[in-house]
């Protein structure tokens, strides 16, 4: 029994291995193909494709070409969830990464947005896992946050970006014995020591 164990386990490592392969190189995809288009002609959905480069550059400058694509996304679909749930995620950014000229309206704003994409989110991971980052960095809401990225991997892969991403921000608002635990694994399998 613990050899089958063992066998399913080794099966789960490379499934994840594999999902976190292939899922990023199916965005970068996504990414290229809407970046060909004019960006006046793109639909929400190809906007904010093209914003999360920008966005997950980590440099002021580029946060805010996110930030312009997503306003650009939300004229297209004033209620387009991933586009306010991203937004909120650039304008936390703004206040952690001290870019801000003005830290209160840009907590407020990622405040604000989170409130108005939660209810329109649904099920998307990836809208989730943004809503639970912007939670924890600009509400401070590590409650709220834990509860998006619960929501966030009920539906993601194990290994892909996003998942990792869910843990880690689990991890840091309620760390469990068992979440310390997957993190340290997840470390060990990225190489890390």
């Amino acid at each position: 029994d613990d050899r089958m164990d063992d066998l399913f386990d080794l099966q789960d490592r490379i499934a994840a291995q594999v999902a976190g392969q292939i899922a990023p190189n199916l965005r970068n995809a996504e990414i290229a193909r809407a970046s060909q288009r004019p960006t006046a002609d793109r639909t929400a959905y190809e906007l904010v494709l093209t914003a999360l480069p920008h966005f997950w550059a980590h440099r002021r400058e580029e946060n805010v070409k996110a930030i312009a694509l997503l306003d650009t996304a939300l004229d297209h679909e004033p209620d387009y969830a991933p586009a306010l749930a991203y937004k909120a995620w650039c304008h936390a950014h703004q206040c952690c990464y001290l870019w801000s000229k003005d830290a209160v309206t840009d907590r407020t704003l990622a405040i604000d947005l989170v409130a108005r994409a939660a209810p329109l989110v649904r099920d998307d991971p990836a809208s989730l896992v943004a809503l639970s980052a912007a939670s924890a960095l600009a509400g401070d809401d590590f409650e709220q946050a834990d509860q998006f990225a619960d929501r966030a991997l009920e539906d993601l892969d194990r290994g892909t970006p996003a998942w990792i991403r869910a843990t880690e921000l689990k991890a840091i608002a309620t760390p469990t014995p068992q979440e310390i635990r997957e993190w340290n694994r997840r470390e060990r399998e990225r190489g890390m020591p």
